[in-house]
């Protein structure tokens, strides 16, 4: 008859049965650090995003100004000049500078655009208008 050596059977039973400590607090910590490196991707992924929002709300902004300015029949004046609109639910101000050209019949038009609530600019657009006919 064989002899079956139960100390050594139960040593390899024991060793299958499941995970040491050592292994599970591994696992969890690579599994930490890949968490944590995807909320930080999502995270800036999510910033970026709105960034881009932001710029294209506030470069539709800019172009509405220089809309109203082409659609105006008078000469346009010298200086500054500036307010609020609102698009997409959200409040933007614009600030246009109109100044002189070599040119005596064209003024060049800087429109700036940022989020009412901060001075922050996001878009700024430089049209350069020529003097209306009549």
């Amino acid at each position: 008859m064989a002899t079956v050596d139960f100390s050594n059977k139960s040593q390899r039973r024991r060793h299958r049965e499941g995970f040491t400590l050592l292994e599970i607090l591994v696992a969890l910590a690579v599994l930490s650090l890949v968490l944590l490196a995807s909320m930080k991707s999502g995270a800036l992924a999510l910033q970026n995003t709105m960034g881009v929002r932001d710029r294209t709300l506030a470069h539709w902004v800019a172009m509405n100004q220089k809309t109203r300015l082409l659609l105006n029949p008078a000469w346009i004046p010298l200086g500054t000049s500036q307010g609020t609109e609102t698009m997409a639910r959200q409040s933007w101000r614009w600030r246009q500078q109109v100044t002189p050209t070599p040119d005596p019949d064209i003024r060049k038009v800087t429109i700036e655009v940022g989020p009412a609530e901060t001075k922050n600019i996001v878009e700024s657009l430089v049209v350069y208008l020529g003097r209306p006919n009549g």
